[in-house]
C-alpha cells in the first residue's frame, strides 16, 4: 500500500521511524555536502547579482567520482523504519538510488554508519549502464566494495553478458566473476536459445579503465560443445583495438568440412597491425594466415601470407602470398599504383598438377597520371 507524500511529515516516535516514503528524509541528511557547496557559492556572488539556474537540454554523461562518492543517497520502498542516522529496514519495492547506481530488491538494509546495504530477494544493481541480477547483495554505495550471489549480467559497452556462481566488486571499474560465462552474441528469445560462441571460466576478472578482461581456466564453447581449452586468455571490452584473441568463427561445409577459425590481434602501433590466423578444416588439415598492415600519410598497404602444410584434399604443401601497397609520387602527381602478387601456383612446383584454387597467381599493375 502507496501513502500520499504528506505522510513525509508525520510525527516519528522518539525511538525511532517508521514511514511509507523515506525519500524526502534521506536526500536531507545525506546531502549536507551538498548544501554547503551551494551556500560557498552563494557566498561568492557579488552583491546585487543574482543566482540563476542553467538549463540543459541534454544529461551529463559522465558523473564525477566525487558526485558518486559524496552525492546524496535516496531510500525509498513501501515500507520503511529504523534508527535516524544509524540503520534503516526497507521492505517491499526497496530502492537504493546514488549517482550511478541503482539497487532494488524485496528487502533492503542500510547501516549508515558503516556504509553498508544489504539486499535479498529479486535482486538487480545498475552500475552506470552494467546490470546485475541475483538472489543476495552486499554493497558499499560509496566505495562499490562487496559481493553479489548467483548474479546474472550484461554490459552496456559491448552487450556482453553471461552468469556466475559469484561476482565480487573491487571499486566501481574493477570486479570479479567466479564459475563464469561470458558471451557477446545477442540474446533471443525462448528458453532454447543457445549461443554460437560462449566462454566459460572458473574466474574472470574484469577492468573497465583498463578496458580489459581476462580469464583462468577457460573453456571455449560452441552450441554448447566444448571445443578449445584455454588456461588464460584476455580481451578487451569494447571495440578499442587491443592485443590478444579475437572471437572466433565456426562453419560447416561439403568441401572444409567443419571450419574453426581462431584469430589472434596484434596492436603493434596506432598505424600498424598484425592478424595471425589459424584455421582448422576436419576435412583438409590447418591453414596458417596471417596478414600485416600498415599506414601513413602518403601510403599504405598490407601482406598477406597463408601455409597449409598438407592438403588431405590434393596430398601436397600449399601455399599463398598477397603484397598490397598504395601511395603518390614524391614528385607532386597523384598517381595510384596497386600491385598484387600472388604465387599460390608455386605450392605445386615440381607436381605436375593444375594451379591450386587457393589463390589465382597474377601480376596487375595499374598507374594513372594526371597533370
Amino acid at each position: 500500500m502507496r501513502f500520499p507524500p504528506r505522510d513525509l511529515f508525520l510525527r516519528a516516535p522518539k525511538s525511532g521511524y517508521s514511514y511509507t516514503r523515506l525519500a524526502v528524509l534521506f536526500c536531507m541528511v545525506f546531502a549536507g555536502g551538498s548544501a554547503r557547496a551551494q551556500s560557498v557559492q552563494a557566498a561568492q556572488t557579488a552583491p546585487g547579482e543574482v543566482l540563476v539556474l542553467k538549463p540543459e537540454m541534454m544529461l551529463r554523461e559522465q558523473i564525477s567520482s566525487q558526485q558518486r562518492t559524496d552525492g546524496a543517497l535516496f531510500l525509498t520502498g513501501e515500507r520503511i523504519s529504523g534508527r535516524v542516522e544509524r540503520d534503516t529496514l526497507i521492505e517491499g519495492d526497496a530502492q537504493l538510488r546514488r549517482a550511478g547506481t541503482v539497487v532494488r530488491a524485496d528487502r533492503l538494509e542500510y547501516d549508515q554508519a558503516t556504509d553498508q546495504a544489504k539486499a535479498s530477494g529479486n535482486v538487480s544493481i545498475n552500475r552506470a549502464g552494467n546490470v546485475y541480477k541475483g538472489s543476495h547483495l552486499e554493497l558499499k554505495p560509496g566505495s562499490f566494495q562487496g559481493f553479489f550471489q548467483e548474479p546474472v549480467y550484461q554490459f552496456l559497452q559491448n552487450d556482453a553478458h553471461g552468469q556466475a556462481s559469484r561476482v565480487e566488486f573491487a571499486d566501481a571499474s574493477r570486479s570479479t566473476v567466479y564459475d563464469a560465462s561470458y558471451t557477446t552474441c545477442t540474446r533471443k528469445p525462448g528458453p532454447d536459445w543457445v549461443p554460437d560462441w560462449v566462454l566459460r571460466a572458473t574466474r574472470i576478472s574484469f577492468d573497465n579503465e583498463k578496458d580489459i578482461g581476462a580469464a583462468q581456466g577457460a573453456v571455449l564453447s560452441f552450441k554448447g560443445v566444448p571445443l578449445l581449452p584455454v588456461p588464460e586468455i584476455d580481451f578487451p571490452l569494447s571495440d578499442r583495438r587491443k592485443s590478444g584473441v579475437l572471437p572466433p568463427t565456426l562453419g560447416v561445409d561439403s568441401v572444409n568440412g567443419s571450419e574453426l577459425v581462431l584469430p589472434y590481434y596484434w596492436n603493434i602501433a596506432p598505424n600498424r597491425d598484425a592478424t595471425f590466423t589459424p584455421t582448422l578444416m576436419t576435412a583438409r588439415g590447418v591453414n596458417y594466415g596471417g596478414e600485416f598492415r600498415y599506414l601513413e600519410p602518403s601510403y599504405s598497404g598490407g601482406v598477406q601470407l597463408s601455409y597449409m602444410p598438407v592438403d588431405r584434399l590434393r596430398d601436397e604443401d600449399r601455399w599463398g602470398l598477397t603484397l598490397t601497397h598504395q601511395g603518390q609520387w614524391d614528385m607532386g602527381w597523384p598517381a595510384l599504383g596497386n600491385v598484387a602478387v600472388m604465387g599460390a601456383a608455386l605450392g605445386v612446383f615440381g607436381t605436375g598438377a593444375a594451379w591450386p584454387d587457393l589463390a589465382v597467381a597474377g601480376v596487375m599493375a595499374v598507374l594513372a597520371l594526371s597533370a
